[in-house]
């Protein structure tokens, strides 16, 4: 099944909810980065189907 735009949209405003079956389900792997983005593998655990959540870096926070 591919996503359409729409529902990557969606998964992009509601996190942690499967993309694929609506459940609350979802675990993520280790996060790959590669300059200013970054890649994390997620799975669902309920319907089994595997995708990569991609970031951009947008921000920086100080630490003191």
């Amino acid at each position: 099944m591919q996503l359409s735009d729409e529902q990557k949209q969606d998964y992009c405003n509601h996190p942690g909810l499967c993309p694929y079956c609506g459940e609350f389900v979802t675990l993520g792997e280790f996060v790959d980065v590669f300059g200013i983005k970054a890649k994390q593998e997620i799975s669902c655990a309920s319907c089994k189907k595997r995708w990569y959540d991609v970031y951009v870096l947008g921000d920086i926070e100080e630490i003191d």
